[in-house]
């Protein structure tokens, strides 16, 4: 089984989702739609939401590009390391993303807890 660990331990997530580069690729950005293989993808225990998040790796010059307004030209078709890239353009457009207002209770219960 391949679990995206290289010899020496490091993470293989693949190539960057924008400039295809395979060094330095450590950033994971949770993309606000669906991914396109349900399952492969992130989630949110405290919502309930199913890990069917897209997402795209990025080397640390790319990551500046998002920070700065940019949206990735591929995303991860699933598995970052083994199910290879898509089109960001392609992806479903119905947002896929936190229910703010279950995220908002919890903070509320977890500061009434803390008094």
């Amino acid at each position: 089984m391949n679990d995206g660990t290289e010899p020496g331990g490091q993470h293989d997530l693949g190539a960057c989702c924008i400039c295809e580069t395979h060094y330095g690729v450590t950033n994971i950005l949770m993309i606000a739609r669906r991914s396109p293989i349900p399952g492969r993808g992130w989630g949110c225990v405290v919502c309930d939401l199913p890990q069917d998040g897209a997402v795209a790796v990025l080397c640390d010059g790319c990551r500046e590009l998002v920070e700065a307004g940019s949206n990735p030209i591929f995303v991860c078709r699933g598995w970052p390391a083994t199910d290879g890239r898509v089109r960001y353009s392609d992806l479903d457009t119905p947002p896929f993303d936190h229910d703010d207002g279950i995220h908002r209770q919890r903070d509320e219960e977890l500061a009434q807890r803390r008094g």
